[in-house]
């Protein structure tokens, strides 16, 4: 958290209002946070996104200019303040507490608003200022080990002091195994990675780790008196749930018995002890005890879980939108960020074709479970919820490292949902800044290389590697001379995508298209806010063809850029705008029947269509092009006239392909692209 020192009188002109994407108030904000980012922590740019579709990102605006923003979470029923952070111009003047007041008016239905402060950041002394108590500690996880503070400011719905965060009834009460503790405690190996990650900070925000009398109990059985001393030492570190032995509980445990017969006895009362102290969540590697998790939770309430399904459950409660599924490019087909059951993803994904043992997806998929904060896994879906494609990935520095790229075989749609993977991967990078993605799956399916290939990624040593560029460049300066040629510029267009390289041979086209069309070749957003999507076929395909008359066509002829111009009103802009920018990749003329029947799979247009774009002398041209970026800020018509006067070139005739100057197409790129800082 940045400070902010006492409040002065007469900060003028402040508003605190909602954030728009895309916004230069956005920009500016994702701005101040890497200037911050020591006491913030990391958060990538769809972080952003997520908060500002929730409307939970407020920006104070001083004279238009942002001056500090806030970030916040909704679970359950608080507000949790995630960043609060004032531009070092306006500390001093009580924008901070301006920013947690605002917070606080809006949601006054909620108990209060929470957050947790590292021991050591000086914003400690900033909390209770504004009317935040101290409730409790907790040991951090971090590399340095410093402890969180976790801070409360109520909104007076029930009694304001909470002497220790145990007594919250934000959280949630989850009593480890003794299994589970032996792997925290480093007992044992691999198949005790997601156990290790029950102390991670985020989740000892969430929830109690508890253990319970029997616990120690079990430790009692270790076969010497070191190994019992020395975890016995151990469990101090772990909160304990207190639970009184007496008739009723002894009940308990024979009714557990009777319901689980196949159960040991520590197992029955482990679970009494969960169950009399009110804990919600058993977390064991048991699977005897997981496979009977329905029968105690439909007679007690109680879910038994393994620990990857308890961090991901956990991590639903705070991002709960991650766990909905969205449409791939506004079709049927269906995006997952998250895996509900192992076995058919095991099923549907594990290589057999190359004899991969089953142990090593599910290592892979459930290090990934378990830490939902660096990892990431994208799962593709037909519309009746069959799996197609998947990808677990997670960050290393600046590489996202791709340990498993995956085809269900036997679909018709594998092949395009493969490039779709790989260009998905691609955006997720660029999305958190990172400057390269490698691909290391040991058991890649040839499919795949192809997808790879075809997407511009590189095989390298063992790997397939993409690594990425954005802005925009002089060609001189990359390839170290000025001799490149147009097709070597489209193809490290490719290969770099989306770097613009300039100052080389390879030209830029304006083109007209109607909106119609431009829904379903290139306008993901519009078409999700139409009846129908897109259609299937179109909307996973990575390459698309646009039919129209050969004539006046200016010397149009692959390589070179497209800038799309669409020539009407959308749901989204009220005249023509440019909206996006493709690379051309070939030209065919010829007759309607012959280039439909080779481009159908890749077009918009009907048969009737196609003969309708053609010229009087009965033919066609055909515009296949890949590589399309929407651009986050279309350039209007009337914007164009401007731009185009002050580089001092002559508007384009925008009723058919227009070549343009690069200083031209350079100027529309700047002002609409994501990609330029």
């Amino acid at each position: 958290m940045v400070s902010d020192s006492l409040p002065q009188p007469g900060t003028s002109d402040c508003q605190i209002l909602p954030v728009r994407y895309p916004s230069p108030e956005f920009d500016c904000i994702v701005d101040l946070w890497r200037r911050n980012s020591r006491w913030l922590g990391f958060m990538p740019t769809q972080g952003f996104q997520d908060r500002v579709e929730r409307e939970t990102l407020l920006a104070a605006l001083v004279d238009g200019q942002v001056a500090g923003y806030v970030l916040f979470d909704l679970p359950r029923e608080v507000v949790k303040i995630i960043h609060l952070c004032v531009n070092a111009a306006h500390q001093g003047t009580g924008m901070a507490r301006s920013l947690v007041d605002a917070v606080s008016e809006r949601y006054q239905d909620r108990r209060g608003i929470e957050l947790a402060c590292r021991d050591d950041y000086p914003a400690n002394t900033l909390w209770p200022r504004f009317g935040f108590i101290n409730i409790g500690e907790r040991p951090g996880r971090s590399q340095q080990g410093t402890l969180l503070r976790i801070w409360f400011r109520s909104h007076g719905h029930h009694s304001l002091f909470m002497p220790t965060a145990d007594n919250d009834n934000l959280r949630v009460t989850a009593v480890i195994d003794f299994n589970v503790v032996r792997d925290i405690l480093g007992a044992s190996a691999e198949r005790g990675l997601p156990s290790q990650h029950l102390l991670d900070d985020w989740i000892t925000q969430l929830a109690d780790i508890c253990i319970t009398d029997e616990t120690y109990q079990e430790a009692g059985h270790l076969p010497t008196l070191d190994m019992r001393n020395e975890i016995r030492g151990q469990l101090e570190q772990f909160l304990r749930l207190p639970v009184a032995r007496d008739p009723q509980w002894h009940r308990l445990v024979a009714q557990i018995a009777d319901l689980l017969p196949r159960a040991q006895g520590p197992d029955h009362r482990h679970l009494a002890d969960t169950i009399s102290g009110q804990g919600q969540y058993f977390v064991t590697r048991d699977q005897e005890l997981t496979k009977r998790s329905n029968l105690l939770m439909n007679e007690f309430g109680l879910s038994v879980v393994s620990p990857t399904r308890f961090i991901a459950n956990l991590d639903q409660l705070r991002s709960e939108d991650r766990y909905e599924p969205r449409q791939l490019n506004a079709t049927p087909i269906s995006i997952r960020f998250s895996v509900d059951e192992e076995r058919s993803f095991i099923l549907s994904f594990q290589n057999y074709a190359q004899s991969e043992p089953r142990r090593s997806l599910v290592g892979i998929l459930r290090t990934a479970l378990a830490t939902p904060d660096s990892s990431h896994i994208i799962i593709i879906q037909t519309a009746e919820s069959h799996n197609i494609g998947s990808a677990i990935s997670y960050i290393d520095g600046s590489t996202l490292v791709v340990n498993a790229l995956r085809l269900a075989s036997k679909d018709r749609l594998a092949d395009t949902i493969g490039r779709q993977l790989c260009s998905m991967l691609r955006n997720y990078a660029l999305d958190n800044e990172l400057s390269s993605v490698r691909v290391v799956d040991r058991y890649l399916a040839v499919s795949l290389e192809r997808s790879l290939e075809d997407e511009g990624y590189l095989y390298k040593d063992n790997n397939w590697i993409c690594n990425l560029n954005t802005g925009l460049i002089s060609a001189s300066s990359f390839f170290g001379h000025e001799r490149a040629t147009a097709s070597d510029i489209a193809l490290y267009e490719h290969q770099r995508w989306p770097l613009k390289l300039l100052g080389g041979s390879l030209r830029t086209f304006l083109i007209p298209i109607r909106p119609s069309f431009a829904e379903q070749l290139i306008d993901t957003r519009s078409a999700a806010g139409t009846l129908f999507g897109r259609s299937e076929g179109l909307g996973i395909s990575r390459e698309h063809v646009y039919y129209r008359s050969w004539r006046n066509s200016y010397g149009l002829a692959p390589p070179a850029r497209i800038l799309w111009y669409v020539s009407g009103a959308t749901p989204y802009q009220t005249e023509g705008h440019i909206r996006a920018a493709s690379q051309l990749r070939e030209v065919r003329i010829g007759l309607p029947l012959t280039l439909y029947r080779r481009f159908s799979r890749l077009g918009v247009y009907t048969e009737y269509e196609v003969k309708k774009a053609a010229a009087p002398d009965g033919r066609v041209m055909a515009l296949r092009f890949v590589g399309t970026e929407l651009f986050d800020n279309p350039m209007s018509l009337s914007r164009i006239r401007e731009v185009a006067e002050s580089v001092g070139e002559k508007m384009p005739v925008l009723r058919s392909p227009s070549p343009i100057a690069e200083e031209f197409f350079s100027a529309i790129y700047k002002e609409s692209s994501r990609y330029v800082k």
